[in-house]
């Protein structure tokens, strides 16, 4: 079962942080700042080309709004070691985070980013890296800036249930081939946070979906579905039933939902 959600879409967002080797997030030539957007699990890798090998990182500066993430600065690369957070919480002002108040001073290996924010992740580059994306939390018959860009999507939950150990706020998303929700579609539905790559269908409109929320019966975790089903007829005035009633199932929670649709 899936629900049209009420929020509007939401703005993209400026995603990551931006590291400094000086304080007060400031930088010039023999000091560069290096942004982040992703998971980086060797600061060290040459590769990078940006001379952070050895070097401290003094200050961080929150590119998005405060409660949208967590930092996690490691002492070894890959994500091992010691780890420090550091945080911008909700209701915070002070987006640059400075060494010795906010963190140790010292030379970290990797860092990994906790996203909080919840929606519906567009990107227009493969394995849902790089800075050029776009966030929903509901649908829009067009995609501004956007529109035939998407070539992967992900999925960001809200509202942990630690009794149940489950997400409440789940999303699910169809991908339209054309404006205004028309054309071929096809439905994504992966868990939290894992990437899938769009195939090769033009996206230029996108229907977002509420999952429903869990609840403990007779000692058993299920979803809450909502009403009894769904009928379909077999003409425009309803007048030709095409099947009876069709109800959600532990095996079929969404019946007649396939993967693809067409026009």
């Amino acid at each position: 079962q899936l629900v049209l959600p009420e929020k509007p879409p939401i703005d993209p967002a400026k995603a990551g942080i931006r590291i400094y080797t000086m304080d007060t997030c400031q930088e010039d030539g023999e000091h560069p700042s290096f942004k982040i957007t992703q998971n980086m699990k060797d600061l060290t890798d040459p590769d990078l080309n940006w001379g952070f090998d050895g070097k401290k990182i003094k200050s961080i500066e929150f590119l998005g709004k405060p409660g949208d993430l967590t930092v996690s600065l490691w002492s070894n690369i890959e994500f091992k070691g010691v780890t420090t957070p550091v945080d911008y919480p909700t209701g915070d002002t002070e987006p640059c985070k400075q060494s010795g108040a906010d963190f140790p001073l010292a030379t970290y290996k990797s860092i990994s980013l906790d996203w909080h924010l919840p929606g519906v992740y567009l990107y227009a580059s493969d394995g849902c890296v790089g800075d050029d994306y776009k966030i929903y939390q509901s649908g829009s018959a067009t995609l501004p800036e956007f529109d035939d860009k998407i070539k992967s999507i992900k999925f960001i939950y809200s509202d942990f249930d630690e009794e149940l150990g489950r997400y409440q706020n789940r999303s699910a998303a169809i991908l339209h081939e054309k404006e205004n929700f028309m054309g071929k579609a096809m439905l994504y539905d992966q868990d939290q946070g894992n990437c899938e790559n769009v195939s090769d269908l033009s996206v230029s409109s996108i229907t977002i979906y509420l999952k429903p929320k869990f609840k403990k019966e007779n000692g058993n975790i299920v979803e809450n579905i909502i009403g009894d089903g769904v009928r379909f007829w077999g003409d425009k005035n309803y007048t030709k039933e095409k099947d009876e009633f069709v109800y959600p199932s532990e095996d079929d929670p969404y019946p007649y939902l396939g993967k693809e649709y067409a026009e």
